[in-house]
């Protein structure tokens, strides 16, 4: 999605901008009330229709072209006129100045794709993230199957990896991982760095894998978000009675196969 499209969708609207800005430069500068109290026009009554004299075609008027107003007004008919015609004119002024011509440059980045270019702590950190959000938190999903698996099945860049935060998770920012005391699922043995207020050992990761619920929480469906609670315990007993309900259908469904095979 952020690709070199979303760079000139931006540059083609932006050349807009200086016609926006120079029409309302002379709008503003051709308003002889607004710039004298020597053009005001009296009010007799509050229902009154106040008299500017000032319209769109004072344009072939003189008044329309005297100053400060002139200079916006032809700036602006000039940039109008190279943002329509500026692929005609162009060539025609490069063809008599060769030297105001822009070269085109190529950009040379040896970069594999963005898969293969992760290098060997990012990969992990990314697929073991993925597997504990889907495997323990119901299921939730990061990445789409297809981005999930050539993550993991891409095979490694030769040439040059990314550097820095590889993702845009926020929790893959080593800073906001650190503010919000999250131990990520690619470190071995993560329970042991994480301290609760109890003294079960077996619900230790939940602690942080709240941290990643929440963070989540808007791509829950409204019914899960408002009976959200932000409460380890809370989240760990919905967890373990979405686990055993997953359990019991799965364990249902082998039965009613073996009694079909049995049949």
């Amino acid at each position: 999605m952020y690709d070199e499209r979303l760079n000139d969708s931006v540059l083609a609207k932006l050349k807009y901008a200086p016609i926006f800005f120079l029409s309302f430069g002379y709008w503003m500068a051709s308003s002889n009330q607004l710039l004298s109290n020597d053009f005001l026009n009296p009010i007799y009554k509050a229902s009154d229709t106040r008299s500017t004299d000032h319209v769109a075609l004072d344009i072939f008027t003189a008044n329309g072209w005297s100053t400060p107003a002139f200079p916006l007004l032809v700036m602006c008919l000039l940039t109008l006129l190279f943002c329509w015609f500026g692929c005609y004119i162009m060539p025609c002024f490069e063809k008599c100045c060769p030297k105001i011509r822009i070269a085109a440059i190529d950009i040379d980045q040896p970069i594999d794709s963005y898969f293969a270019s992760c290098d060997e702590h990012d990969r992990n950190w990314t697929v073991m993230e993925e597997e504990n959000a889907r495997e323990n938190l119901s299921n939730l999903k990061i990445l789409t199957d297809d981005a999930y698996e050539a993550m993991r099945d891409t095979k490694p860049t030769e040439g040059a990896t990314l550097q820095g935060v590889h993702s845009y998770d926020i929790l893959a920012n080593p800073l906001y991982s650190d503010m919000f005391q999250y131990v990520n699922a690619s470190i071995p043995n993560r329970t042991d760095y994480i301290i609760d207020d109890d003294e079960d050992e077996g619900n230790d990761a939940i602690q942080s894998d709240l941290v990643r619920a929440v963070l989540n929480l808007s791509f829950m469906t409204e019914e899960k978000a408002m009976n959200f609670k932000f409460c380890k315990y809370a989240y760990g007993e919905q967890l373990n009675s979405k686990m055993a309900m997953s359990l019991r259908s799965k364990f249902s469904k082998k039965s009613q196969e073996e009694l079909e095979e049995n049949a």
